[in-house]
């Protein structure tokens, strides 16, 4: 069964200064755009969130908190994943000197029906005990991590009713530079490689979004 991709991301943990990254210092420093070049800006109506930034593209959305920069791809498409681990590694070499903790970037699927193959993968024998004690199971959820390269792969397969989510974070917690830069160079066709593979052990497929314009028929001339 195929799933829907959502909520792609990529992430830098560390202690990052909103002042330098507002959002002419996000255009500058993440989308690397010159001063006349325009950018979407969303102002948070509370006053206290983060602005929420978005590329001329429209392929990524950027906000900023003093522990985190995320980098949001919501056309969850292979080809804006690694724009935006671009955008994350360009946050890196102009702001050198902000201590950095941790890199990641998240490819998430779900789908909203009953997918039997991931029925199994949910399920527990557990289940039993807690219906002894007359609980009622509203969520369920297992998790894995695997050694990927110099970091991990953090899988969680969850369901909650009847939608199910299998949610991919490749994780390196590192304070090197040059590491995470590394970690999010990491080539886009070994990740869709590492996708294939976990893709197999749940039965399932895990794949980027379709351009819905190339699943059109053609019009009638």
């Amino acid at each position: 069964m195929q799933l829907d991709p959502i909520g792609w991301s990529v992430v830098l943990v560390g202690w990052w200064n909103p002042a330098i990254l507002s959002p002419a210092g996000i255009k500058k420093h993440v989308f690397r755009l010159p001063a006349d070049q325009q950018v979407q800006v969303a102002v948070p109506l509370d006053g206290v969130s983060a602005y929420l930034v978005t590329n001329p593209e429209e392929t990524l959305v950027v906000h900023v908190e003093q522990e985190r920069l995320q980098i949001e791809v919501p056309k969850c498409t292979f080809a804006s994943l690694q724009q935006g681990m671009q955008a994350a590694c360009n946050a890196l070499e102009s702001l050198p000197v902000t201590p950095v903790s941790a890199a990641g970037f998240n490819v998430n699927f779900m789908s909203i029906t009953v997918c039997p193959e991931l029925v199994t993968a949910t399920d527990c024998h557990i289940d039993n005990n807690f219906a002894t004690q007359e609980y009622k199971i509203v969520g369920r959820s297992t998790g894995r991590s695997v050694a990927f390269g110099d970091g991990q792969i953090n899988i969680t397969v969850g369901r909650r009713g009847d939608q199910f989510q299998v949610n991919c974070n490749f994780h390196l917690g590192t304070r090197e530079l040059d590491k995470a830069r590394k970690w999010l160079q990491t080539p886009i066709e070994t990740v869709k490689d590492q996708l294939a593979r976990i893709g197999q052990v749940l039965n399932v497929q895990l794949e980027e979004k379709k351009d819905d314009k190339l699943n059109q028929p053609e019009a009638e001339h």
